[in-house]
């Protein structure tokens, strides 16, 4: 029985560690593409240049060493988007995952004013660092879009 105890203990901490390592994976920027199919968006978003999304979410990509980008948003009358932001290092994605905060505030405090039933998108929004990436999701469906995202 002693055997079987210290067998059960040896799976859930091996579980335990594998989940943990999974999480420090940083974000694909694949994942873009899975949520915008997913279906959790109220209307098609397009494609955003590297150049225009860094000016909207005030990232200097030089200043933060950004290397890749991939956003969506939404063209329409709604605040929704996507993007996965990855960095060089840890810290770049830290610094940046600060003015992402200040974006999605400043988002929020426009819609309470202008578009109040397009808050609570911004309300439960998605904003998350991942080793040197960052995930930023705006979307309808803030439930399933946070279970693709795990």
């Amino acid at each position: 029985m002693k055997r079987f105890s210290a067998l059960l203990c040896a799976l859930a901490l091996c579980l335990l560690c594998a989940c943990g390592t999974q999480t420090d994976q940083p974000y694909s920027p694949s994942l873009t593409s899975t949520l915008l199919e997913a279906d959790v968006f109220s209307e098609p978003l397009e494609p955003l240049d590297q150049e225009i999304a860094c000016l909207l979410y005030q990232l200097d990509g030089e200043q933060f060493n950004l290397t890749d980008l991939q956003a969506h948003r939404s063209a329409g009358a709604t605040y929704e988007e996507v993007a996965v932001l990855t960095f060089q290092t840890e810290a770049d994605a830290s610094a940046a995952l600060s003015t992402m905060k200040v974006y999605v505030a400043a988002r929020l405090a426009d819609c309470r004013s202008y578009m109040p039933d397009q808050a609570p998108k911004l309300e439960h929004a998605i904003l998350d660092q991942r080793a040197n990436s960052i995930l930023l999701v705006v979307a309808a469906d803030w439930t399933a879009a946070a279970e693709l995202a795990k």
